[in-house]
């Protein structure tokens, strides 16, 4: 008959403190896996990958995804990417998300950036540099006159 050996460990204890790595549980994280870091359409998409896979050690975690200006005004909308995904494999564990660019004039020598922010705990996971080059820029047609 299978025993269970159960031990209670206060989170403010010297144990708990001493090993806190094999107690705690960590949030998943997710970082950007498209390597080209240019834009020049005003909708694209790029891939995500879900570094663990959740289980043991790792709890799902809730992220935004979107593109700022060197000023940190978002200039595309908001993608959403729920990283709850238990499979070992790690293609199982690629998302894909399609950006659209506000409209307006983007500066093909100025620096934007992708955000990867974990909505449950406030944190920054990864700001990555992009150019945005768009052909077509706000007012560039005007059909309507």
């Amino acid at each position: 008959m299978p025993v269970i050996d159960f031990k209670h460990i206060r989170s403010d204890s010297a144990a708990y403190k001493k090993h806190a790595e094999q107690y705690a549980m960590k949030p998943a994280s997710v970082r950007l896996l498209s390597s080209g870091h240019k834009v020049s359409n005003m909708s694209f998409s790029l891939n995500f990958y879900q570094v663990e896979a959740v289980g043991t050690g790792f709890i799902p975690a809730n992220f935004d995804v979107y593109f700022t200006d060197a000023y940190g005004n978002v200039v595309s909308d908001i993608q959403k990417i729920i990283a709850d995904k238990v499979s070992q494999e790690n293609a199982d564990r690629i998302f894909r998300c399609t950006f659209n660019l506000k409209a307006g004039d983007y500066n093909r020598n100025a620096e934007y950036f992708l955000v990867i922010h974990n909505t449950d705990n406030g944190e920054i996971v990864q700001k990555v540099s992009f150019q945005i080059d768009t052909v077509f820029q706000k007012d560039d047609f005007n059909f309507m006159e």
